[in-house]
């Protein structure tokens, strides 16, 4: 990392420090000896809302309060590497990091050592980034509950029980992170890679990860349930793996959704395994609403809607119905096959498909629309629309 000289408003945190040390490096290389705090906590006190703590390689035994609880600031706290620079209580039952409204956290690992949660986000909180950050709970990763405006970007998230659990949260906006939980802290509890509801988010490029060998709880990647409030969700270029094994009897899914969640699924890809009662890559109870488009899944619960990206593939997804009569097919080397249909019947609706399916090209100048045939250079039909020449005046683009 390069900075110029601090302002007092830039604080820093290393090992080799004391808490009797300002904080502050007035020129760079820093001496850390002589310059910075030990403690984070100190820091913490010492520093202002909107100030920035740097933290320097090492272990820090340390739980931290910064929401409204707690010290009541805003802060960015930020680590020189994200591997070395880690916050881990080694004993007491309180989440190792508590965060409130405008926190920053980058480039750090939090974790958590008896059974609780490694990150928890104040109730009430609005606007938290989180980047760059290894979060491991023994119980939940991360934690944020009753908060908005929420920003992960590019995080490690694991957790015994879910790696991370969303309630009664709006605008989560989560992007190329990955979610694992174990599926270790109790037998009949459910366990999910995320779990959101009520409230409204975005997952953009993660991966859920989920698998337990023991118990009668569930194992899946994404839980949406919102109860009686709805829960509206959009995952775009995600992978979800799951696995129940052993002993587990529980079921197995990629992804869920219950009561009135809403989960739009776009180019995701799903391999789900279990021993227990029911598997699903994906899987839709109640009113739940499961739109899925462009992606790869296998076996299905509930009711799942197909949503193709266009008209035309909605449209020609009506119309070719592999061995059902008067429908169209799709032969292995691409030709239509019309089925029992015969004569200028078969012909005429193999066009349509073909016009349906193909690209259609028009004529800047005379207007003309040309439908081509499956090669992409025969024309199989051309249509000219009847303009009125006086209202209507063609520009070549």
């Amino acid at each position: 990392m390069f900075y110029v000289n601090d302002s007092s408003r830039v604080w820093h945190v290393a090992k080799t420090g004391n808490d009797s040390n300002s904080g502050h490096a007035g020129q760079y290389p820093v001496n850390l000896a002589n310059d910075a705090k030990l403690t984070i906590a100190a820091a913490v006190s010492a520093a202002a809302s909107g100030d920035t703590i740097i933290i320097w390689p090492g272990t820090y035994d340390e739980s931290l309060d910064i929401s409204s609880t707690g010290a009541n600031k805003a802060l960015n706290i930020v680590g020189t590497h994200r591997q070395l620079c880690k916050i881990a209580k080694s004993s007491g039952y309180a989440a190792t990091l508590k965060i409130g409204s405008y926190t920053n956290l980058k480039n750090l690992t939090v974790e958590a050592v008896n059974p609780n949660k490694a990150i928890e986000g104040d109730s009430g909180a609005t606007n938290i980034t989180i980047e760059d950050c290894n979060i491991v709970g023994t119980y939940d990763g991360l934690n944020i509950y009753s908060a908005q405006h929420i920003f992960i970007r590019n995080c490690y998230i694991k957790g015994t029980y879910d790696a991370a659990n969303f309630g009664s949260i709006n605008n989560l906006v989560c992007e190329r992170s990955i979610f694992i939980t174990d599926g270790t802290y109790s037998s009949s509890a459910d366990f999910r890679g995320a779990h959101i509801g009520p409230g409204t988010g975005i997952f953009r490029d993660c991966i859920f990860i989920g698998a337990r060998t023991s118990g009668t709880g569930a194992i899946g990647g994404l839980d949406l349930n919102s109860g009686s409030s709805p829960t509206l969700v959009v995952c775009e270029n995600c992978l979800f793996k799951v696995a129940g094994s052993g002993t587990h009897s529980g079921i197995a899914f990629g992804v869920r959704v219950q009561n009135l969640g809403k989960l739009a699924l776009n180019n995701c890809s799903f391999s789900t395994s279990g021993v227990g009662s029911s598997t699903a890559d994906l899987r839709q109870t109640g009113t739940g609403i499961l739109i899925v488009s462009s992606s790869s899944y296998a076996a299905t619960y509930g009711t799942i809607t197909q949503s193709d990206a266009t008209w035309a593939n909605a449209l020609a997804s009506a119309l070719f119905i592999n061995g059902a009569a008067n429908k169209l097919k799709i032969d292995a080397d691409g030709r239509v096959d019309v089925g029992s249909l015969k004569g200028a019947d078969a012909e005429l609706l193999t066009r349509a498909a073909k016009m349906l399916l193909n690209k259609a090209v028009q004529d800047k100048l005379t207007g003309a629309i040309r439908y081509y045939d499956n090669d992409g250079q025969t024309v199989i039909l051309t249509h000219t629309p009847n303009e009125n020449a006086s209202s209507l005046t063609r520009v070549v683009s």
